[in-house]
């Protein structure tokens, strides 16, 4: 009778233990996590202030607007504030494993044209425009096309945002940039760097 009982229940034995197993995972998971990672709580003078967390040409994290609480491997990182009136502030953050940062951002006006890898003055209304694309990245195009993610170019005390459309091929290329258009940016006010590749 046991044996009966035993193998009807045996779907939601299976069951069952598939949900400990996974709970036990992400347990250590979490862990593990909170061992090699540091905290950085990250709040802004400005409730609409754009947020980014970079290292210089990679992509760190998007961590939205106003304020942000997230964990990141040790090393050295960029928070960059950037406001709709074009005010900008960078700060420089040295991360440990178990440590906790507190940032507190005041973004000062600048508008001071950044010039562009492709030689052409970026205002800092075209900054502001960047950072609000970058809020939609990174982005794959539709079966693997292309993709665009993002980097950031640091001078003159300034972020300057790029944008990085990976393609195979020049309409691959095209596609991509339609598809900033179609969310409400221009492709010509952007420093856009293109890799030949798969994305």
């Amino acid at each position: 009778m046991e044996d009966q009982d035993y193998r009807n229940n045996k779907p939601l034995n299976i069951v069952v233990a598939l949900v400990l197993i996974f709970c036990i995972f992400e347990l250590g998971w979490a862990f593990y996590n909170a061992q090699t990672t540091g905290l950085i709580h990250i709040t802004s003078s400005s409730a609409g202030t754009i947020i980014t967390v970079s290292q210089q040409d990679h992509e760190v994290a998007n961590v939205g607007t106003g304020k942000a609480t997230i964990r990141l491997r040790a090393g050295t990182y960029q928070i960059i504030a950037t406001t709709t009136n074009n005010a900008q502030v960078i700060k420089t953050i040295h991360v440990n494993n178990k440590g906790t940062v507190v940032v507190q951002l005041q973004p000062t006006n600048t508008n001071i044209p950044v010039i562009t890898a492709q030689g052409e003055a970026q205002s800092g209304q075209n900054i502001v425009a960047a950072n609000e694309l970058i809020q939609l990245l990174p982005f794959t195009g539709p079966a693997s096309e292309y993709k665009i993610t993002y980097s950031y170019s640091f001078t003159n005390a300034l972020a300057t945002p790029k944008i990085i459309i990976t393609a195979p091929t020049t309409q691959a290329q095209q596609d991509a940039t339609a598809w900033i258009r179609t969310v409400g940016f221009d492709p010509s006010t952007l420093d856009i760097q293109y890799i030949t590749g798969q994305p």
